[in-house]
């Protein structure tokens, strides 16, 4: 690519800098994506245009987020798209992606581009997308992935080894499913963890004596594996502890709080009774919970699909048939649960997105006297009433959801047009779920109430869960 030519063709035609294609793209997005455009070209192409740097595309992306896709090793058109737009290095696409986070996806992705990108904004390292994910949760994703690039990242964002997504995933869970066999690449993660958690042994047994071993928290040696040029490259243990983090760190938004899964669906008789038998169960103990109803939402009946085969992935592996034959098979693991697993035996009551049980293990805990202190942290307050609950909600009776307003439960929308007349066929409702129902408007604004109490650092945990973008690059 040749930047005489590009300036002589600017000059020609001035205004060919400032056109758009169908997807947005002006010529400097172009640019920016192309592994062999240098940094003369890039500063062609914006002195023909400077506030093409700012401009995004119908993918909420800047040309500095197309140059982080790139295989190009010219940190000076990094500098260049900066100085041009200062705000492009925190500036999100529309699935939340900074930069940076581009940049951790790229296979090409070096020390030399990641230190430069960090340099102009060190805060984007503890930003999140729109998948929860931060810089360092997509590098570990990353093939190209090497222990200098996570201490990079690190040494930005101390704590980042820590967090999790919203699929509950810690940067180590990704790294040892993209790496499993590099044991020495997760170096930088162990020693962060075990540094955070209070035991320094790790720190000490890689960084001090030869040969140093690590101690248990409760006492007695730990042994550790050794990579062939003496660096710490794993602790017996310590990676299906990293793994669990997530279970403790973090609970999805949607999951918390105490839950009974329930159905109003009556034509099994049994399952009825036994709704209706530990909803007034938990009634009986003042207990502050909300019932989901399977019935009524599909989103709801995921929902508990997915809490039960995370249940049942934590199980060993006798317990995990005994509990359920059927589905053990079915479900291996708590990602492999899908819309058509068998969901379990109704009702089911969660804490926190952890089990409890399920009517049985409801009554028996009962005359143990051991469910109201399980369940202590869900009490009712001293006056007996429930602040933020949709148990006494007049508009939906404690259903969280009502009819359609706009299609009143038919689920058809706007009639199809054919032939520039209108046909009998009619477009999906896109207001109501396959019910024809939609969530109660009051129930939703304390829902939203009961969001905005959570504290800042919850906050920071909690993003919108959203499809990653497609990677490709224009042309």
């Amino acid at each position: 690519m040749s930047a005489t030519l590009l300036d002589a063709v600017f000059e020609a035609h001035p205004l060919a800098a400032k056109a758009t294609d169908n997807r947005g793209f002006l010529p400097l997005h172009y640019v920016a994506a192309n592994d062999a455009a240098t940094a003369e070209v890039v500063l062609v192409v914006l002195e023909a245009y400077e506030a093409a740097a700012s401009r995004a595309d119908h993918y909420g992306q800047l040309p500095l987020h197309w140059r982080c896709t790139s295989a190009s090793d010219d940190e000076r058109s990094v500098r260049l798209l900066s100085d041009s737009h200062p705000a492009a290095a925190t500036q999100p696409d529309r699935h939340g992606c900074r930069p940076l986070h581009t940049l951790c996806k790229n296979p090409h992705v070096d020390d030399a581009s990641l230190g430069e990108v960090l340099r102009l904004a060190p805060s984007a390292a503890a930003m999140r997308d729109n998948q929860g994910c931060l810089p360092l949760h997509h590098l570990c994703r990353n093939p190209s992935v090497t222990a200098a690039l996570l201490e990079v990242l690190l040494e930005a964002h101390g704590v980042g080894h820590a967090a999790v997504d919203n699929a509950g995933h810690t940067p180590m869970h990704l790294l040892v499913r993209s790496m499993p066999e590099a044991s020495d690449t997760w170096t930088p993660l162990l020693r962060r963890a075990e540094a955070s958690g209070g035991a320094g042994a790790l720190g000490g047994a890689a960084g001090g004596a030869p040969g140093g071993t690590p101690s248990k928290p409760g006492g007695g040696a730990m042994p550790i594996m050794l990579a062939a040029d003496g660096a710490v490259s794993g602790i017996l243990g310590k990676v299906k502890g990293m793994l669990r983090t997530g279970d403790v760190l973090e609970t999805r938004p949607e999951d918390r709080g105490l839950l009974l899964f329930t159905s109003s669906m009556s034509a099994v008789k049994v399952t009825a009774q036994d709704c209706k038998a530990a909803h007034r169960l938990l009634e009986a103990l003042l207990l502050d919970f909300e019932v989901r109803d399977v019935f009524v939402s599909l989103e709801t009946s995921n929902q508990l699909r997915r809490l039960h085969a995370a249940h049942l992935a934590s199980l060993p592996a006798e317990a995990k048939v005994a509990a359920a034959p059927a589905a053990a098979s079915a479900v291996a693991s708590a990602e492999g649960w899908t819309k058509k697993s068998p969901l379990p035996p109704l009702p089911q009551l969660y804490a926190n997105g952890q089990r409890i049980g399920g009517y049985e293990e409801l009554t028996r805990f009962d005359d143990d006297g051991e469910l109201g202190a399980l369940l202590e942290q869900y009490k009712r307050g001293a006056d007996g009433t429930r602040a933020d609950s949709t148990r006494d909600c007049e508009l939906c009776a404690g259903k969280r959801f009502v009819i359609c307003s706009e299609c009143s439960g038919s689920r058809k929308g706007r009639r199809v047009f054919a032939n520039g007349t209108l046909s009998n066929a009619f477009l999906k409702c896109s207001h109501c779920n396959e019910n024809g129902l939609q969530p109660c408007p009051e129930c939703s604004t304390a829902s939203a109430g009961r969001s905005a109490k959570l504290s800042a650092s919850e906050m920071a945990e909690t993003v919108i869960e959203s499809v990653a973008p497609p990677r490709f690059l224009p042309g």
